[in-house]
């Protein structure tokens, strides 16, 4: 096991997965990749699954107002993954953190494929039809498509810090 893959969206439920992924790392000294993709915005209802809600409707908004909102979640995005680096380098990790755009299951199998990463490790949110007919359902995605073994980490997962 040489590269594992993170996939960290900033919910509630990325500190288990960010614990499983790292111990897994520990223990068999593998590099981490820590990637979060920012899903495109649709113009209409401005989202981002993970630590941000901007609460607009985007109707009638402006292209430069919603370009604006896009790139201010971009550098939220930065400043939050860079900090998780620092953290998980000074706990002796080799880590590289990956911010991208677009839709977030197609950025982590295109990243796991291109890296040769080894192992996927992402979160099983437990939402309803309606955000799954709008967002999709990313962890069942990466279990059917991808080349890798995936771990699912479930919202029921406890994150027991040790």
């Amino acid at each position: 096991m040489k590269t594992i893959l993170i996939a960290h969206d900033f919910s509630d439920l990325s500190g288990p997965v960010l614990r499983y992924g790292s111990d897994l790392a520990k223990a068999w000294q593998a590099k981490l990749l820590l990637l979060h993709t920012e899903p495109p915005q649709t113009g209409y209802i401005y989202y981002s699954p993970g630590y941000t809600y901007h609460g607009i409707l985007g109707f009638g908004l402006d292209e430069s107002v919603r370009r604006e909102i896009e790139v201010e979640q971009l550098k939220n995005d930065k400043h939050a993954l860079d900090l998780i680096e620092k953290q998980l380098k000074g706990d002796g990790l080799n880590v590289e953190a990956v911010l991208m755009t677009g839709d977030p299951a197609q950025a982590i199998l295109e990243t796991a494929e291109e890296r040769g990463v080894d192992m996927i490790v992402v979160g099983a949110h437990a939402h309803g039809a309606f955000y799954k007919l709008l967002f999709g359902c990313v962890d069942s995605e990466l279990v059917r498509r991808a080349s890798c073994p995936v771990l699912v980490v479930p919202e029921t997962a406890v994150d027991r810090g040790d």
